[in-house]
């Protein structure tokens, strides 16, 4: 393998070399090669979704043109559109597929409209279309109609058009069917060995380098500037990064598995930036070079099943979008010199672009209400019916807040270009010599990386247990304990002192439950309390109680339920100690019991179904926990059960131990996994059992 006669060293080994003999002869600070690691988990999916009419007054030569928006945005976003159907039917089908992405936290918005195509020759021109109707729906529920089967749905949701000037009596215009399918390469995890050759050190006083590398997924700048096709400057985002080899030049690192989600944000055609770095434990580490791959290459060379040999060039310039395998020397040749040809001919476009500024105001007609004033300068985009506005602003704005355009058929492609797209363009073609494809080195090169032993191995994703019947138990514990200072005083985290407003631990309910409640099929929780003396006496202080008052019957409907069952709770409990959740964490472990499944049993379609529950414990508190050893000792009793522990903490309190708990009880989950009775070697993945999140690092982000 190239690494057979480098030295192999151990942690033991940086220990010993870690000492200061300087000075009063005190040990420095200790500090180790660090091992691999993710950086970056990510379990969004891309969703292919189908779209079919029923019962429409007339389907042939109709669109369907789709919008989205996240909860938190004020306008809709066009996503795409439906070729048009030339079948003379009420029934009609589409067969293009509209791709969107599809993120577990978060809640998207969707909004179809139909349409009869008019003028063909204005397909961008809906004002010039007939409308027939609209729906809206959130994306979840076109998900969740996989896991409701019906035999006479098969998974499809069902969608009533509307129209706002539809009159009472009047015949309805027809049922939206659409049917959200999974893409396979979100759920195929890839592995691989990566080793390297000819790496030297970049410090003096070093003979051989500690290399390392980190995978990076790329991202457009926050301000692209669209005018300038050499201004969007790429930026990097770790998702995972290597065990530092240390003292080799031609160092062998251990199997990684990565996913499409992770690296490339599901744009197989994007560019993934691998950089090398030379790691030093005083000066910190020193950029070495990179290697330019994409998630496709990467699956080829899998299914090849030979090594792939790419260079390490040392870059000389920013990363820029669509450019990253072109030398910075010749981008830079190209834009001085494109720069010249604007200034001489500035005069000249400018009398252009005005002439053709009066010419486009005049054909188009005027901006619909409530568009972004930018509209126009995007380029005109779509103008949507005014039948299709429901009376607000931000819907009557699709037009001119379209995400992506198309040309002149007005189909659009939702799967998004990446950071590569500018690759197709014809100004890349000559800074190339023609060939937007090349592999030519874009710097110095350093050192070769070798990917081999490739494999892919399917998942299943969070949509594939739904879409099997899963049902989401969701479960909260509140801290009632006195550390979160009392009732009365305005700078308590269960702060009554302003009626209007939400406290702290309101906050993050009502942010929490309006994603979480998509997936809970009978939007009925339990909701319980730890740390606080209770009624009759108030005396005894209770670590389990229900916040409805009656132990049996801990439920509230909806998310509303939580927070007046909350408010209810403030108002009677006296809040006292200690934090120990511990009661709480067995009481979740009990009620799922009952469902655990048998791994090795089979189940075919004539089998009566089964109850299907997975548990999510959502611990809400300060983090000053008491009984630690309790706690560790109750979720290690959870590791087979179908449960998983969320800990958010709330105000600016130190979160040490929770922050640990979570870190290392992966570790410990696997390990008491190993030595459990039925344990299958192959069986090497286990789930995240215990998370822990910051409230106040997502309070201010919406989305």
């Amino acid at each position: 393998m190239g690494s057979g006669a480098s030295k192999k060293y151990t942690k033991e080994d940086d220990e010993a070399e870690d000492t200061d003999g300087e000075g009063d002869g005190q040990k420095a600070k200790r500090t180790i090669a660090p091992e691999s690691e993710i950086l970056l988990v990510d379990n969004s999916s891309m969703l292919s979704l189908s779209f079919r009419a029923e019962n429409l007054r007339t389907g042939k030569n109709t669109i369907v043109v789709i919008y989205s928006k996240l909860q938190s945005e004020p306008f809709w976003r066009e996503l795409g559109v439906t070729e048009i159907s030339g079948l003379d039917t009420t029934w009609p089908n589409w067969e293009k597929t509209i791709e969107i992405e599809h993120r577990v936290e978060s809640v998207r918005l969707m909004r179809c409209e139909v349409y009869k195509i008019r003028k063909q020759n204005m397909l961008e021109d809906l004002l010039e279309q007939k409308y027939i109707g609209s729906c809206e729906f959130i994306l979840t529920t076109a998900v969740m109609a996989r896991a409701q089967w019906r035999s006479d749905r098969e998974g499809w949701l069902y969608k009533k058009l509307e129209r706002h000037d539809r009159t009472k009596g009047q015949k309805s215009p027809g049922r939206l069917c659409i049917f959200a399918e999974e893409r396979v390469t979100a759920k195929t995890e890839l592995y691989f060995s990566a080793r390297m050759t000819g790496v030297k050190s970049t410090d003096f006083w070093k003979k051989r380098a500690d290399p390392y590398f980190i995978i990076n997924r790329v991202e457009v700048g926050d301000h692209p500037e669209e005018d300038d096709p050499f201004g969007n400057e790429l930026k990097l985002v770790p998702g995972y990064r290597s065990e530092v080899v240390r003292r080799t030049s031609d160092p062998v690192f251990k199997r990684l598995v990565v996913t499409a989600p992770q690296l490339c944000n599901n744009e197989l055609s994007r560019d993934i930036i691998i950089t090398v770095h030379d790691w030093d434990r005083l000066k910190g580490s020193r950029y070495v070079g990179e290697v330019v791959v994409t998630y496709d290459e990467l699956m080829k060379a899998a299914a090849r099943g030979r090594p792939c040999d790419f260079p390490i060039c040392r870059r000389d310039g920013p990363r820029l979008q669509g450019m990253t395998r072109i030398p910075y020397s010749v981008i830079k040749k190209h834009r001085s010199k494109s720069k010249s040809q604007s200034r001489t001919g500035s005069k000249v476009s400018r009398m252009k672009s005005g002439s053709l500024g009066l010419s486009t105001r005049s054909s188009s007609g005027s901006r619909s209400p409530g568009a972004s004033p930018k509209g126009s300068k995007e380029g005109g985009g779509r103008r949507s019916s005014s039948l299709s506005s429901t009376g607000s602003a931000d819907r009557r704005s699709t037009g001119s807040e379209s995400a992506n355009r198309s040309s002149t058929k007005g189909s659009m492609n939702s799967g998004g270009t990446g950071a590569g797209s500018l690759a197709s363009d014809s100004k890349l073609s000559n800074l190339t010599g023609g060939s937007t494809a090349s592999k030519a080195n874009f710097g110095p090169v350093v050192g070769n990386f070798t990917i081999e032993e490739f494999g892919s191995l399917r998942r299943y994703s969070f949509l594939d247990y739904v879409r099997g019947g899963l049902e989401l138990r969701l479960m909260l514990g509140i801290d009632f304990t006195r550390s979160n200072v009392g009732q009365r005083n305005p700078s308590s985290l269960h702060s009554m002192w302003r009626s209007d407003e939400d406290t702290a631990y309101a906050t993050a309910i009502r942010a929490l439950g309006d994603t979480l409640k998509s997936y809970d099929t009978d939007d009925r929780y339990p909701v319980y309390g730890f740390g606080a003396k209770i009624p009759p006496s108030h005396t005894v202080v209770s670590n389990c109680f229900a916040l409805t008052g009656d132990f049996f019957k801990p439920e509230v409907q909806g998310i509303e339920g939580v927070l007046k069952a909350y408010q209810r709770a403030l108002h009677i409990v006296h809040l006292h100690g200690p934090s120990n959740c511990a009661e709480v964490i067995r009481l979740c472990g009990n009620l799922a019991k009952p469902y655990v499944q048998d791994p090795d049993e089979v189940v075919t379609m004539h089998d009566e179904k089964k109850d299907i529950k997975y548990f999510v414990m959502m611990i809400l508190t300060d983090g000053e926990m008491e009984g630690e050893e309790q706690i560790i000792r109750e979720i290690r009793q959870l590791i087979m059960l179908p449960v998983s522990i969320v800990f958010i903490g709330i105000g600016n309190k130190d979160f040490r131990f929770l922050k640990e708990l979570c870190r290392d009880m992966q570790q410990l989950s696997a390990q008491d996994t190993k030595n459990m009775r039925g344990y299958k070697k192959e069986a090497k993945r286990q789930r995240n059992l215990c998370r822990f999140v910051e409230f106040k690092e997502y309070r201010d982000d919406p989305d």
